[in-house]
């Protein structure tokens, strides 16, 4: 690193107030507030472009509990006094939740990510019993690959396996009378299979299902998470969901999807 004297892993959360951001303005954000407070950014490039990166992007309309980015410093702080300088100078919107000291060489955030936790509220017009999502969603993680077509109305025409980003899935609570209910899932971030997606695995139960909020609970990275089976290998054993029984029966059928 050009001039980085120190690099910390932050986590943070995001709520209403910065809903919307994207990547870039969230990065610019960040860059003008740690700036403005007086943070010592590590610069690179003849520009002397900040050493400032969140590790992915946030759907803009999702909040989040527990995202990361990573912040490199051309000065050595304590870890009491980065985190107080941190918390103080986040842009509206963001809360410090976590940060550790990170070995300035190792690999990017965004190269190591392995999942994300979604949590979503969904709101059903045909007022179906909890059983029913439930048997739907064994029937999903029962299915050995899910294909669908990537690219808006399959523009690109490239079939990608959506069940291979699904690591576990699972009806969190549910309100039959007023037909609506709550989603928990544990999806891959993965540099092969890509990051799936929660508005994806919602379709994929077609049941005609419309999100109503949707929440990122937690980014992992490989060294925190273990996923199961790896990226690319045979759907055999489906990972078991946290609250539903393991399926019972043949494998669901399935048909591309358009994302």
């Amino acid at each position: 690193m050009p001039d980085a004297k120190q690099r910390w892993r932050v986590g943070f959360a995001r709520d209403e107030r910065a809903r919307g951001d994207g990547l870039r303005d969230a990065q610019a954000a960040w860059v003008a507030c740690l700036s403005a407070a007086g943070l010592p950014l590590a610069t690179t490039g003849a520009r002397d472009r900040p050493l400032l990166a969140l590790a992915a992007s946030i759907p803009a309309d999702a909040d989040v509990e527990h995202d990361l980015a990573e912040v490199f410093l051309g000065e050595r702080l304590t870890a009491a006094e980065a985190r107080e300088r941190i918390a103080a100078a986040l842009p509206a919107g963001y809360r410090l939740v976590a940060l550790d000291d990170e070995w300035i060489g190792a690999p990017s955030l965004a190269s190591r990510l392995a999942a994300a936790d979604w949590w979503a509220a969904v709101a059903d017009a045909e007022r179906r019993g909890r059983a029913t999502v439930e048997a739907r969603v064994r029937r999903l993680l029962e299915a050995e690959k899910l294909p669908y077509l990537r690219g808006r109305d399959g523009a690109d025409g490239r079939v990608t396996d959506l069940r291979a980003t699904i690591v576990t899935l699972a009806v969190a609570g549910w309100d039959e009378d007023a037909g609506r209910g709550e989603l928990a899932m544990r999806l891959r971030h993965d540099q092969v299979v890509g990051a799936g997606r929660p508005g994806d695995v919602i379709d994929a139960l077609e049941l005609g299902l419309r999100p109503l909020a949707l929440l990122r609970r937690r980014l992992w990275i490989a060294d925190e998470v273990d996923c199961g089976r790896r990226a690319g290998d045979r759907v055999s054993e489906p990972a078991p969901a946290p609250s539903v029984d393991r399926p019972v029966g043949g494998p669901a059928t399935s048909r591309p999807r358009r994302r």
